[in-house]
Formats: structure tokens, C-alpha cells, sequence
């Protein structure tokens, strides 16, 4: 069944176009105080192996416990398929609620400000599901840190994706995910040791502190790049993979 949906899918991928503004092949939703600012073009390289970076930091943190959430509700809990499936299909609901609501706090608070907000909150919540023995407060928690963690990361990609000039877009694009995705793997496999000699609560007390670490390096990456105090930088609502 996923996999009909998916090839169902591919025919509104094919209607999709690229929307241009006006006769200069512009994308329309490229904004002009990023484009036209020469510290980003002179430094665009800089700024994309610094994103990089953090996402080899996130990427580490995240192999080490989020690929095993439904195992830890399983092991933990003794949760039924059933009710797995419907706590992820909650997860899923807080989630999207919390990407909608993502350009709004951006425009209010600023990109840097909702980033440190909404990932600093997660941890809080990461940790309590670290010790909780009740499945309702774990529950509780596992919703509210997949909405806060998640809810930023139209904007945060939007943000990377303006890093670099648009003619390289697309291979920072792909650097960017080759990053994530290699520290994951290294790290799902030595979370997946971690679990089974210790249980579930140090590999996520080691994602919430590795997670830390990707929010202070990204704050003092990029607390002066002109996109995080502009206020028209702001990404409209799309719904993200979840990749944390």
C-alpha cells in the first residue's frame, strides 16, 4: 500500500514547474536581501562547510537513539503494534501543526531565536522520555520533542539552501544530506550496542547532550549571517522528511 501511494505520488510531482518571476529566470521565492548581500556570495563556501558540520553533529546525534523509538516503547512499555502505530501517527499530527506554526515564530522571534527555542525545548522532553516509566508521560514527551525538533527545519532549510550562490544549490543540497546521512550510520549502529548492553536511557541522554552541541555550534556559526536578523527570511509552510 505505501508503495502505491508513492508511485501515485509521482504524478503530481510531474505537474509540479518551476515558478519564475518575471523574464531573468529568477526563482520567485529566492529573496533579494540574500542574493544581493556580497558577504554571502564572497563567503558562501564557508558558510556551507560550517552547515555541514552541523549536520554531521546532528546527524551522529540522532543515529543513536531516534531509529529505536518504536523499540523503546515496545521494550519499555510493552506496547502492542497497535498502539505504536498510533502514537507515531499522533507524533506525526503535533508535527506538522509544529511546521505550520515554524514561519510564524520566525517572523515574530527570528530564525536564530526559534531554532534555539524549539531544539533547546526538545531536549528537555528527550530526557524525560530517557527516564520516564509511564507510558502516557512518555508519550507526552515523545510528541512534544518530535514537534519541537522538527518544526524549524523548513526554515533551517531554506536558510542552507541560501547559503551558497543558485547555481550550486543543488550539490550543497546533496552534501548537506551526505553528511546527515553518513553520521547516522555510523552512529545508529553504536546506538543499537548501546541499547542492547545498557537500555534506552544513556543513548538518549547522549542524543539530548550531541544535540546541545549542534545547537550551540550552529548558533555561533551563524548568529551573524545577515539571513538571521533580516526579517523577511521566512520559509513557507511545507512539511519536512523526519530526519532528526
Amino acid at each position: 500500500m505505501g508503495a502505491a501511494f508513492i508511485l501515485a505520488s509521482t504524478a503530481v510531482f510531474i505537474r509540479l514547474r518551476e515558478h519564475q518571476s518575471g523574464g531573468n529566470g529568477q526563482v520567485a521565492d529566492t529573496p533579494s536581501v540574500v542574493q544581493n548581500e556580497p558577504e554571502i556570495t564572497s563567503s558562501w563556501k564557508c558558510f556551507a562547510f560550517r552547515y555541514a558540520a552541523v549536520n554531521v553533529i546532528i546527524g551522529f546525534g540522532a543515529g543513536l537513539s531516534i531509529p529505536y523509538l518504536n523499540l523503546y516503547f515496545t521494550d519499555r512499555f510493552h506496547a502492542s503494534t497497535v498502539v505504536v502505530g498510533n502514537l507515531f501517527a499522533m507524533s506525526n499530527v503535533v508535527l506538522t501543526v509544529g511546521v505550520l506554526l515554524a514561519p510564524w515564530l520566525v517572523r515574530r522571534a527570528g530564525l536564530l531565536r526559534t531554532i534555539a527555542v524549539t531544539v533547546g525545548g526538545s531536549l528537555v522532553f528527550l530526557v524525560i522520555m530517557a527516564f520516564a516509566h509511564n507510558i502516557i508521560i512518555a508519550a507526552l514527551a515523545f510528541w512534544m520533542r518530535a514537534g519541537l525538533m522538527m518544526c524549524s527545519t523548513p526554515v533551517t532549510d531554506k536558510f542552507c539552501l541560501e547559503l551558497v550562490p543558485p547555481d550550486k544549490r543543488s550539490v550543497a543540497h546533496n552534501i548537506f544530506q551526505m553528511a546527515w546521512i553518513g553520521s547516522w550510520a555510523v552512529s545508529t549502529a553504536l546506538g543499537g550496542w548501546l541499547i542492547q548492553k545498557t537500555g534506552f536511557a544513556l543513548p538518549m541522554v547522549l542524543t539530548a547532550t550531541i544535540y546541545g552541541i549542534y545547537l550551540a555550534v550552529f548558533i555561533l556559526s551563524f548568529r551573524h549571517h545577515p539571513a538571521m536578523q533580516h526579517p523577511s527570511f521566512v520559509c513557507p509552510p511545507t512539511i519536512p522528511a523526519q530526519i532528526d
